[in-house]
C-alpha cells in the first residue's frame, strides 16, 4: 500500500532542514533507518520512503551496508598549466587539510611513470602518498613520484610540509607547469575506498600528470585518485 505525503513528508522535511542548516554536514552520515524510526516514531517503511525521495532530490547518497550520507556541492577542479589541487580548492573557498599516508622509496617504477619521469624502469623512485580532506571530507588521494638523483632529500622535505610546491622551493624551483594529464575512470582498490570513505563499487577519477620546470625537464609525476561525487573536472 502506498504511503501518503503526510506519512513520510514530515521526516523528509525535518531531515532536509537539518542538512540545509548544516546540522548534518557534507559527507556526514545519517542515523540508521532503525534509529530514525525510533526518533520519529514511525514504521521503517515510512523512513525508507522519505530517504528514497531525498536520494531522488540529490540530497543524499547511500551504499549497501554503510547507510546514507549527505551529498555536498561538487567543487570544480581546473586542469591546466598550473594544476594544484589544494590551491584550487582553497580558491573555491574550501578548507583543505593534508594527511601524509606514506613516504617511501619504490624499487621499480611502472613503465608509464618511468617514461614520464625520463628515468630507467629499473631505477628507484621516491613516492609521496597523501590524502586531501576538503571541508573535512576525504576527497583525493595524491601519489607523487620523484627522481632521487635530482631530489635526494625530497622525502625529508615532504615530511615537514607534505605539499610538493613548498618542498620544491627548497630545491630552488619556484615555478613549474603541467605538461600533460590523462584522465580515466575506474573502480577504487579496497584500500583507496577505505581512505576515501566510499563504497567499493563507486567509480573514481584517476588523473596522471607530469610537471616540468621552466626548461621543460620533468620534476614530478602525479597520480590523483579523485571522488567523482565531490569533484567536477574542468579541462
Amino acid at each position: 500500500m502506498s504511503q501518503t505525503f503526510s506519512e513520510w513528508g514530515h521526516v523528509y522535511a525535518d531531515l532536509r532542514m537539518a542538512i540545509e542548516k548544516g546540522a548534518i554536514g557534507s559527507g556526514g552520515r545519517l542515523p540508521s533507518q532503525s534509529d530514525l524510526s525510533d526518533r520519529y516514531k514511525v514504521p521503517r517503511h515510512v523512513i525508507r520512503r522519505a530517504l528514497e525521495r531525498m536520494k531522488q532530490d540529490g540530497l543524499i547518497g547511500s551504499w549497501q551496508g554503510r547507510g546514507a550520507y549527505v551529498r555536498g556541492k561538487k567543487q570544480i577542479y581546473r586542469i591546466g598549466k598550473q594544476t594544484r589541487f589544494g590551491t584550487n580548492m582553497r580558491e573555491n573557498g574550501c578548507d583543505v587539510r593534508i594527511q601524509i599516508l606514506a613516504l617511501r622509496q619504490r624499487g621499480r617504477a611502472s613503465a608509464d611513470i618511468a617514461r614520464m619521469l625520463e628515468v630507467s624502469q629499473r631505477e628507484t623512485v621516491l613516492v609521496s602518498e597523501i590524502l586531501h580532506f576538503v571541508d573535512e571530507v576525504p576527497t583525493t588521494i595524491g601519489r607523487h613520484y620523484f627522481d632521487p638523483k635530482r631530489f635526494p632529500k625530497m622525502l625529508e622535505a615532504l615530511s615537514d610540509t607534505a605539499w610538493s610546491p613548498v618542498a620544491f622551493k627548497q630545491f630552488g624551483i619556484d615555478r613549474y607547469t603541467r605538461s600533460e594529464t590523462t584522465v580515466n575512470t575506474r573502480i577504487p582498490t579496497p584500500s583507496e575506498a577505505i581512505a576515501l570513505d566510499i563504497a567499493p563499487s563507486q567509480p573514481v577519477f584517476e588523473l596522471v600528470g607530469r610537471n616540468v620546470d621552466e626548461e621543460g625537464k620533468p620534476i614530478e609525476v602525479t597520480e590523483a585518485i579523485v571522488r567523482g561525487d565531490r569533484i567536477r573536472l574542468l579541462i
